[in-house]
């Protein structure tokens, strides 16, 4: 698991390799795992033949760590350092000011009346340099724009991250004991933010 696209793309190059070798190895399949680059190709293999796909997008929310786990602190900082990789009429661009900037609010569900929509209804989501926002968009071949985000709850980490990311040079964000001093800063906060949240839950 592995989430910069020049390891992901190295790693490719070396299927001749794996194959002559008799090694299989499975690449950017995501840490929860990626179920959601699976959805995406399975719905986009359900259309009619010929279909052209123009776009393709992913938002993600999870109510505080949402049990990822405390290193999944570590690599978001380490992101907020990357580029965006993003598609831009049909081809592949990487934004140096977009990766962790607020893009606004996003509606979890598809139906007004559905438990999504009470349950999680619409949140604040920010540019993470996800792979898939390039990796599915290059195998669906789209010709429009790709995007990937997340967010996180209560509200107050969204800013308070938007902000951070303001403020801090990228160049800190990418140093490995930057990256680690803060997750090492925030994780207390983040565990007793967690568990107001599984208190504060419906499921309790």
């Amino acid at each position: 698991v592995s989430d910069p696209l020049p390891y992901l793309d190295s790693s490719l190059e070396l299927n001749e390799d794996a194959i002559s070798s008799g090694t299989k190895a499975l690449i950017a399949a995501g840490a929860f795992p990626g179920m959601s680059n699976l959805m995406a190709m399975e719905a986009a293999g359900s259309l009619p033949p010929g279909c052209q796909i123009i776009d393709s997008g992913f938002n993600y929310f999870t109510a505080g760590l949402g049990g990822s786990g405390d290193v999944n602190l570590y690599i978001t900082n380490l992101g907020f350092g990357d580029d965006m990789p993003q598609y831009e009429k049909g081809r592949l661009n990487y934004f140096k000011a977009l990766t962790g900037k607020l893009l606004g609010q996003v509606d979890f569900f598809t139906d007004a009346e559905s438990i999504m929509a009470k349950r999680v209804g619409s949140q604040q989501v920010f540019s993470w340099p996800f792979p898939e926002a390039a990796t599915v968009a290059r195998e669906l071949k789209i010709t429009g724009r790709s995007h990937a985000a997340m967010g996180t709850a209560p509200e107050v980490w969204n800013v308070m991250l938007g902000l951070l990311v303001d403020i801090v040079p990228r160049s800190w964000w990418r140093n490995e004991r930057f990256s680690q001093f803060m997750a090492d800063f925030s994780q207390p906060l983040v565990k007793a933010t967690d568990k107001w949240l599984q208190l504060s839950s419906p499921d309790g």
